[in-house]
């Protein structure tokens, strides 16, 4: 037997075409794919093409039963195999399935966690390293990859499952958050409140800063901005309570200099919007001209996002320190902030 699979493994290594062609004459022949072999008695080697598929369908069978740790040493052991390796398509079926592994377990911690305490530390719970913002990363990636698959996602059950579990700890998150932040009179203290972040992180830096204001951009998206930046530059993500209503007129309007003294949410003329510093802003050319007022050789131009509305764009501003003016193309950036903020709500 021992020389058998050393065979076998040599044919698999050194002669992939011959192999899968001999592989697959064999399994027909024998009509392997309809011999009713239990997933669970396959051997460790997926010899045969219809192997690891039967492997991906007990999978799915195993997250709609909860049984998230056994589905995940299948992924662990044969994700990776010969079949696998050779074909594209198949190696995105496996990545599905490796994202729903995580989903299913982080969302059935998430949901222990999130009814654990009517005093649950909210923004801590969900910004800490490990928190739950996970969840709302790894339904992202989930998202992106089935977007990708050539064909219908094979654990079209779990996908079902996991999904609607995900969308009812959200649910559950919103709910209690909103009713905690609202009994606290919609204040949390010790958390940096949006509308402070150009006054603490950008005029009292002391030197240039590149401040980009990217709406849309999830508090999970930074962390993994983060991740992507940590090997060339030092980086550290702050939560910032978002302004209510967190809509982007509001949120932008927060950001900018001179909100951290005055601030509201009203209404002029029809058109809600924000008050800062006197000036009523409601979109994007309120925003930029207020900008360019009053920040000394900062630009409010470029990088709003092709076809969207200008009010919902990217914006890329360059911020200076108060003694200071600075440009993309003349001053080395020794800060960059992105940022984002946190709602649950």
């Amino acid at each position: 037997m021992k020389t058998i699979r050393q065979v076998l493994n040599s044919l698999r290594r050194d002669h992939a075409e011959a192999y899968k062609s001999r592989a697959d004459q064999v399994e027909q022949d024998l009509q392997l794919r309809h011999a009713a072999v239990a997933a669970a008695d396959l051997g460790s080697v997926d010899t045969f093409r219809y192997e690891e598929r039967a492997l991906l369908a007990w999978c799915d069978r195993l997250l709609v039963e909860g049984r998230h740790e056994e589905a995940l040493a299948i992924l662990r052991a044969r994700g990776s195999s010969f079949w696998v390796d050779q074909d594209r398509a198949r190696k995105a079926q496996w990545a599905v399935c490796g994202r729903l592994v995580e989903l299913g377990g982080k969302v059935a911690q998430v949901e222990r966690e999130v009814g654990g305490t009517a005093r649950t530390p909210w923004v801590d719970a969900y910004t800490r390293l490990g928190g739950w913002w996970e969840i709302d990363q790894i339904h992202r990636q989930l998202d992106t990859l089935v977007a990708g698959l050539d064909d219908e996602p094979e654990l079209g059950a779990a996908l079902v499952l996991v999904r609607r579990k995900y969308e009812s700890v959200l649910q559950k998150m919103a709910t209690g958050f909103t009713a905690a932040f609202k009994q606290a009179g919609w204040q949390i203290d010790g958390a940096l409140p949006q509308a402070s972040v150009y006054a603490q992180h950008v005029a009292s830096a002391g030197t240039p800063v590149a401040y980009f204001l990217v709406d849309a951009m999830r508090y999970e998206m930074a962390q993994e901005l983060a991740q992507q930046l940590a090997s060339s530059a030092a980086v550290q993500v702050q939560p910032a309570i978002a302004a209510i209503p967190t809509i982007t007129k509001i949120g932008m309007a927060a950001l900018l200099p001179g909100a951290s003294g005055s601030f509201t949410v009203t209404e002029e003329k029809g058109k809600l919007g924000a008050r800062v510093d006197g000036s009523f802003l409601a979109d994007w050319s309120a925003r930029k001209k207020y900008w360019k007022a009053r920040v000394a050789g900062g630009s409010a131009d470029g990088c709003r996002t092709p076809g969207l509305d200008p009010g919902g764009g990217a914006i890329c501003s360059m911020a200076s320190a108060a003694t200071a003016s600075a440009s993309f193309g003349s001053v080395p950036m020794r800060r960059m902030l992105f940022r984002t903020a946190v709602s649950m709500a």
